[in-house]
């Protein structure tokens, strides 16, 4: 009887499984509440194996956070190619894209608060991307048009378009259960609406 070997698992998927494990325990616990024993356990891998792709849970941190960074990155780049000939497109489109990217990816802004809430360990801190920075730039091309209060910061007003969505998404469970979709788009239109009335010169 010839028995046929079993195939392992390549080097890239086994990569994927732990990296996928690993953020969904990040999202679930925050760095500090996961264990390397408790991701290689989850992903049914040995520690040795987590150690030799990842080397530390520092390390996988910050991979977590980099996957993450690139969904986002991909996510809302992708529908930012066109630039805005206004304020109110440019809001309309920017909390769309904030809202849509959190809505799919609940673990995205679960780690995203684990990583507030673990502030004081900054070397898990991860910088923002380059959407963030395009943000900015269209921010301060619309200033330099006049079409935008110059009296405030171009990264302040980035953190209130941020802010106004986090928001909403932290207490989407709630207020979002019957009409969901009326409400979410009722919210994300009086959310523009707001921050333009805030932010027209």
């Amino acid at each position: 009887m010839i028995r046929c070997k079993q195939k392992r698992p390549s080097a890239d998927k086994t990569r994927h499984t732990i990296l996928q494990v690993a953020t969904r325990l990040f999202a679930k616990h925050g760095f500090a509440g996961t264990s390397m024993r408790d991701i290689a356990q989850t992903a049914q891998v040995s520690l040795n194996l987590i150690t030799h792709h990842y080397e530390s849970k520092k390390n996988l941190w910050k991979q977590v956070r980099l996957n993450m960074a690139n969904k986002f990155e991909h996510f809302c780049g992708a529908k930012t190619r066109q630039e805005p000939s206004d304020l109110k497109m440019f809001l309309e489109r920017a909390v769309s894209n904030l809202f849509g990217f959190w809505q799919k990816h609940p673990e995205a802004l679960r780690i995203l608060n684990w990583q507030r809430l673990e502030a004081k360990q900054k070397s898990l801190m991860i910088t923002s991307g380059s959407y963030s920075l395009h943000l900015q730039e269209v921010i301060g091309a619309l200033q330099t048009r006049g079409q935008v209060r110059q009296d405030v910061d171009a990264d302040i007003i980035l953190l209130l378009i941020f802010s106004t969505i986090h928001g909403a998404l932290e207490e989407s469970s709630v207020v979002f259960q019957e009409n969901k979709a009326h409400k979410q788009k009722t919210y994300l239109q009086l959310a523009a609406d707001s921050l333009y009335k805030a932010l027209k010169t």
